[in-house]
């Protein structure tokens, strides 16, 4: 408990740079904020994390694959799907559907393979994906009549009842350590602010303003301006964790959320120097201005 109070009031003091708190951790160490900005990290992805798994439901997810390879496991023993120089052969005379099914009434068109088909007979079928002599064809979910073509080329794979299966096998490995797996790759990973990504970011922030400061402080060092970075990150992260949860809700863009969180990490670290140095040595003056009058009197 005294570590969680402790980070908690390190959270609030750094949300808003402020002289009183700031120029106390231009004396403290880097570990002890890279700590902070790690357990911020960690705490904010695992915030999101609960929104996603509210929003995608991994039990939907885990009986989606379920069924995915229990309708594969019907593909045909006879069938070889051939590909080479850009070319795909069957050793069908026919086309071949691969339905999947949700339960006893609901079926769904997976994918097709029909060489003499073109894109647009995607439409037709109502299949997710349709496979032709050349080219490999997507449904487009934000289009009814819409698709995406992608050229089969620099590609040579023989597909038949042997590959299938082991896909299964894959896909049942996966099934066991899903929710494990999608908590691992949201809290490390989570596009577009991940832990790695994030520090990069400030790394660029840092270097912006550290090149900036030299101008005005000539002893201020790179290495203390990250550290700022660390803390005065706290209110930007929060605000683009928070635009982050639009998309799942609404269908909102977040390609403009990199740099609302660079421009505002600029800021809020231009701040946080400022609070740290400059004003420092002002509120002293002024202190010290102060006391002389009060004797005086």
């Amino acid at each position: 408990m005294r570590k969680v109070k402790t980070f908690f009031h390190i959270f609030i003091n750094s949300l808003i740079p402020q002289h009183s708190y700031y120029h106390k951790l231009s004396r403290s160490t880097f570990f002890f904020s890279f700590k902070y900005f790690l357990c911020l990290i960690l705490f904010l992805n695992i915030f999101y994390l609960l929104f996603f798994f509210i929003k995608i439901n991994p039990l939907e997810v885990k009986l989606f694959i379920n069924n995915l390879t229990n309708s594969l496991a019907r593909f045909p023993e006879d069938l070889t799907i051939n590909i080479k120089n850009c070319n795909l052969v069957t050793n069908y005379n026919r086309p071949y559907l691969q339905w999947l099914n949700y339960d006893q009434n609901k079926k769904q068109l997976l994918f097709v393979v029909d060489e003499t088909a073109t894109p647009e007979k995607i439409n037709q079928y109502n299949s997710y994906v349709l496979i032709t002599a050349s080219n490999l064809v997507i449904k487009n979910p934000e289009d009814k009549n819409g698709f995406r073509i992608f050229p089969i080329s620099n590609l040579s794979a023989t597909i038949d009842k042997k590959t299938v299966s082991n896909l299964n096998t894959i896909l049942n490995t996966i099934i066991g350590k899903l929710i494990i797996l999608i908590s691992l790759l949201m809290i490390f990973f989570l596009p577009p602010f991940g832990l790695l990504i994030a520090l990069f970011f400030l790394f660029i922030c840092s270097l912006l303003v550290f090149l900036i400061c030299r101008f005005v402080l000539k002893k201020i060092s790179f290495a203390r301006i990250f550290q700022l970075s660390l803390h005065s990150s706290s209110l930007p992260l929060i605000t683009v964790y928070f635009l982050m949860l639009l998309p799942l809700f609404f269908n909102t863009p977040i390609r403009i959320l990199p740099h609302i969180f660079f421009l505002l990490n600029i800021v809020f670290l231009i701040s946080a120097v400022y609070e740290t140095f400059l004003d420092h040595t002002d509120k002293s003056i002024n202190r010290h201005s102060h006391f002389r009058q009060t004797r005086l009197r």
